[in-house]
């Protein structure tokens, strides 16, 4: 995991974690990340992380209930719609801009799982790219 996260950014990507756990959840994930791979201390890989409090709530009002998700608005200060890929493993949580939605699979860690070499691979594309929603669009929603 820490290969993938090291090459993107070196690629020149921007990574800010955004998980809908809670923080103690969010820093159980990057000490994880950290101890499973051997990482120095004190190595930054995430310019920001974010958890399921910065997420926003939205109401269902035929049932009176509500659901986390994801606003990528949010992260708007000093970035662009057109610039932001959000990888995640559930669209529910990305409803409210899907069209910046890659879709994964769960991580499971193992050694010879090579998912993380093809997303990567995957990832680097967008810096071709002059607005990632369009080949989000291609690549996920025409048929």
């Amino acid at each position: 995991m820490f290969k993938m996260l090291t090459e993107l950014k070196e690629a020149g990507f921007e990574l800010i974690l955004f998980t809908a756990g809670n923080v103690h959840y969010m820093k159980s994930i990057v000490e994880q990340v950290f101890t499973t791979d051997r990482i120095p201390q004190g190595t930054k890989v995430f310019s920001h992380m974010l958890s399921r409090d910065e997420m926003r709530v939205l109401a269902d009002l035929t049932t009176h209930t509500g659901e986390l998700v994801k606003d990528l608005q949010c992260l708007l200060e000093d970035r662009n719609l057109k610039n932001i890929v959000l990888v995640d493993n559930s669209e529910q949580k990305a409803q409210l801009q899907p069209k910046n939605l890659v879709p994964c699979f769960d991580f499971k860690g193992e050694g010879d799982d090579d998912y993380c070499h093809s997303l990567t691979e995957y990832l680097k594309e967008f810096l071709k790219v002059s607005d990632v929603r369009n080949k989000i669009i291609k690549d996920f929603h025409e048929f």
